[in-house]
């Protein structure tokens, strides 16, 4: 059903609940265009348990970062170092535009996740909106 590395570990979690379907939680990100700019932004809260398994923005500038934190748990998906956007979200211009997750990640019930962005120092972005796709699961 799912990726051959982490079908089991899916379909247990899956396994779980009566049904499932696609969820797109896309959140607005608001840069201006300067550079160095400093956003935190938050995925809608989810009112299922969820299994997001990647993203994509709607801009093409590797030198924007981010850092990710679960709000419910506060686990912090980088917490030494923020992170090139491209290594977590694919471009919804290129061949790939979800970049798949290393592994599924578990997202609570009322739970949604902080992202904090900084935009290039050199060439910044405006405007621009990130989508973490994945599957609401429904008792």
């Amino acid at each position: 059903m799912f990726a051959p590395y982490f079908k089991d570990y899916v379909n247990a979690i899956i396994a779980q609940y009566k049904k499932f379907r696609p969820i797109d939680l896309t959140t607005s990100i608001g840069f201006t265009g300067t550079v160095n700019e400093r956003f935190t932004v938050f995925t809608p809260q989810v009112d299922s348990d969820c299994l997001i398994f990647g993203a994509n923005v709607d801009f093409n500038n590797a030198l924007v970062t981010i850092r990710i934190t679960d709000t419910a748990t506060g686990y912090v998906w980088n917490p030494t170092v923020y992170t090139p956007i491209v290594a977590v979200a694919g471009i919804q211009t290129q061949v790939t535009p979800v970049l798949p997750l290393i592994c599924p990640f578990f997202l609570s019930r009322q739970s949604k996740l902080q992202m904090d962005f900084v935009n290039s120092a050199s060439s910044a972005t405006t405007g621009g909106n990130i989508t973490w796709v994945g599957v609401k699961l429904e008792n």
